[in-house]
C-alpha cells in the first residue's frame, strides 16, 4: 500500500535534506573541444540545458537494487536488480512530466564500465566536482542529486516540484498526499498537462508506463496529488461564494450602520464584491493557517476557536474593509478618504466578536457542501 511505504521511507530517510535550487551542469557534457557528447535523450544542446539539485543525508542508492548492491553493467546498459520499496517512492518523483535521473542510478551503475545509457565516466566525474563546488560539504558516496535535461524554465519548474514533493515525502510520509500548498499548486499547472489534472491521463503520464519498470505506486501518487489538487482549488471557490455571499448580505447592514447611504453602498458592495472576489480564496488561506498556527482541532473548546475567528478577522478583513472604504473617497472625490477609511475598520473591529465567528462558520458551511475539509481538518495535516 502507498501509505506505508511513503511511512517506512519517511522512517528511513528522516534527516535528508533537501536543498531546491538548481545547479547548471550542462557543461558536464562537454568534451575537450567544447562539444556535446552526453545522452541522445537530453536533446540538442545548447536549446537544452541540464540542471540537478541536491538532497543531503542519503545516497538513495535503491533507486535501481537493495542498499548494497549496484547496477549491474551488461554491454552499456542497466541490468535491474532486486526492486524495493525505496524505488518505489522514487518512482513517484520521476512522472512522464517530470522525468529525471538519479546520479547515483548511474554512478553505481557505472561500476565496471566506462560508459552507459549515454553517459561516460568523465561526466560522473565532472558532476561530482560541480556539486562539491556548489557544496562544499557534498559527499558523492553520501549524498545525492537529481538531474534534468530539456528547456530552462521547464526543467526548472520540473526541479521546484520534484524538490518539494520529496521534502514532503521525507519530513511527511504518508501525510504528503493530501496535503497541497498555493505553490504546488501552481507548479502542477506548469508541469503537467491539463488533461493529467483532469484525471483523465494520469496512468500514461506516470512513471515508465508501458515498460517493465512500471509501477503502481507511481500512478496512485499521481493520482492522490491531482486529487488534493482538484480540493484546494474547489476549498479556494468555496471560500470564495462564501465571503462575497456574506459580504453582500452583512455588508449592506454595516455600510448604513456607518452613515453611508444610496450610492455609497451601492458602491461599497460592489467594490466588496470584487474585493471578495479577489480575496475570499486568500482569507480561507489564511485562516486556514491561524488555526494551524494555534493548533484548533476538531475537540480544541469554543474559546480557542473564538480567538482563532478574531485574530484570522482582524488581521486580514478588517485592514481590507478600511481600504475599500477610504478608496470610495478617492472614486468619487479623487483623494483617500482616511476618516471613512479609520471609522470603517474601527466599526467594524468593534462587531468583529460577531462578525468572525458567524464569517467562519459560513466558510465552514459551504466547504462543507463542496465537500473540502473546514478549518479545523485542515489544521492537522
Amino acid at each position: 500500500m502507498l501509505s506505508n511505504v511513503l511511512d517506512a521511507f519517511q522512517e528511513k530517510y528522516s534527516g535528508v535534506t533537501v536543498d531546491p535550487t538548481p545547479i547548471d551542469i550542462t557543461d558536464c557534457f562537454l568534451d575537450d573541444k567544447g562539444i556535446y557528447d552526453g545522452p541522445r535523450s537530453y536533446g540538442k544542446m545548447p536549446d537544452n540545458k541540464v540542471f540537478a539539485y541536491a538532497a543531503f543525508g542519503a545516497p538513495l542508492l535503491t533507486k535501481y537494487g537493495v542498499s548494497g548492491q549496484s547496477l549491474k553493467s551488461v554491454h552499456g546498459r542497466a541490468e535491474y536488480v532486486n526492486l524495493g520499496d525505496d524505488f518505489k517512492v522514487i518512482s513517484c518523483l520521476c512522472q512522464k512530466g517530470m522525468k529525471n535521473t538519479s546520479f547515483h542510478e548511474i554512478k553505481d551503475a557505472m561500476s565496471g564500465t566506462n560508459t552507459i545509457q549515454g553517459y561516460k565516466k568523465h561526466h560522473i566525474e565532472a558532476i561530482e566536482k560541480k556539486l562539491i563546488q556548489a557544496y562544499p560539504l557534498f559527499s558523492p558516496d553520501q549524498d545525492t542529486a537529481f538531474i534534468f535535461a530539456g528547456e530552462e524554465s521547464s526543467i526548472k519548474n520540473q526541479i521546484a516540484l520534484n524538490s518539494m514533493w520529496l521534502d514532503q515525502i521525507v519530513k511527511k510520509g504518508s501525510k504528503t498526499l493530501d496535503y497541497m500548498t498555493r505553490k504546488e499548486v501552481k507548479l502542477m499547472k506548469k508541469v503537467f498537462p491539463k488533461s493529467v489534472l483532469k484525471g483523465k491521463t494520469i496512468e500514461e503520464n506516470s512513471y515508465m508506463f508501458g515498460r517493465p519498470l512500471h509501477t503502481k505506486e507511481s500512478v496512485d501518487f499521481l493520482k492522490t496529488k491531482v486529487q488534493s489538487y482538484k480540493t484546494y482549488k474547489k476549498a479556494i471557490l468555496a471560500d470564495t461564494i462564501s465571503m462575497v455571499t456574506y459580504s453582500i448580505g452583512v455588508g449592506i447592514a454595516l455600510d448604513a450602520a456607518i452613515g453611508l447611504k444610496g450610492l455609497e453602498i451601492l458602491t461599497a458592495r460592489a467594490s466588496g464584491v470584487v474585493n471578495n472576489s479577489l480575496t475570499g480564496g486568500p482569507y480561507g488561506l489564511w485562516r486556514d493557517g491561524i488555526y494551524k498556527a494555534m493548533k484548533v482541532v476538531e475537540d480544541s473548546g469554543r474559546l480557542k476557536r473564538f480567538a482563532a475567528e478574531m485574530l484570522s478577522f482582524n488581521s486580514f478583513q478588517v485592514p481590507i474593509y478600511g481600504a475599500i472604504l477610504g478608496a470610495i473617497g478617492w472614486m468619487s472625490k479623487g483623494e483617500f478618504n482616511t476618516s471613512n477609511a479609520l471609522n470603517g475598520a474601527g466599526f467594524l473591529a468593534l462587531l468583529s466578536p460577531i462578525i468572525s465567528p458567524t464569517t467562519g462558520w459560513w466558510m465552514d458551511s459551504v466547504r462543507k457542501i463542496f465537500g473540502v475539509k473546514v478549518a479545523t481538518g485542515r489544521a492537522t495535516e
